[in-house]
C-alpha cells in the first residue's frame, strides 16, 4: 500500500519542485512559493459499490507519496504495483485518479483547479470515500 505517515507528525519538508504556475505563485490558491516535489495523498473510506465483484478486491487505504512529473509539473503520481494514483491540475479542472494495474478504477474525481480534497460520489464498482492531498513544506 502507501507509505504510512504517523498521524502525530507532519510530513518532513521536501525539495522544491518545478514551477506549476496554475496553482503556485503570487496570488495563486496553493501559495506564493514553488510547489513541493512530493505530495501526500490520503485515501480513506472507499467501499464496494453496486457493481462490485470479488475479482475487484478491496480499495486501498492509507497514505501514498506522489512524485512530481518532470515533464508536466502540475502532475504528481504514485506508480507502484499494484496501484497507481495521480493528482493533477490544469486551467479548467483538477483530478485525482486511483486504480490498479488491471485498470480497476477505485476513484476518479474531478474538481476545480488546484483542489486538494476529492469526495468520491460515484456508485459503480466502488463508492464513497475520499482522497486528500497534503502539501509538505519546502526544504530550505
Amino acid at each position: 500500500m502507501g507509505t504510512p505517515i504517523p498521524p502525530e507528525r507532519k510530513p518532513d519538508p521536501v525539495p522544491a519542485g518545478d514551477d506549476c504556475d496554475i496553482c503556485w505563485g503570487i496570488g495563486k490558491p496553493l501559495g506564493g512559493g514553488p510547489p513541493p516535489s512530493q505530495v501526500i495523498a490520503t485515501v480513506e473510506g472507499i467501499e464496494h459499490g453496486q457493481f462490485w465483484h470479488p475479482q475487484f478486491g478491496d480499495a486501498p487505504e492509507g497514505d501514498f507519496i506522489l512524485q512530481q512529473n518532470e515533464l508536466y509539473p502540475c502532475h504528481w503520481f504514485y506508480y507502484e504495483d499494484p496501484y497507481f494514483l495521480e493528482w493533477f491540475s490544469d486551467v479548467t479542472h483538477s483530478e485525482v485518479y486511483l486504480s490498479n494495474f488491471e485498470l480497476t478504477s477505485y476513484c476518479d474525481v474531478w474538481g476545480d483547479p488546484c483542489d486538494t480534497l476529492f469526495i468520491n460520489t460515484t456508485d459503480a464498482r466502488f463508492k464513497g470515500g475520499s482522497v486528500k492531498i497534503t502539501l509538505p513544506g519546502i526544504e530550505e
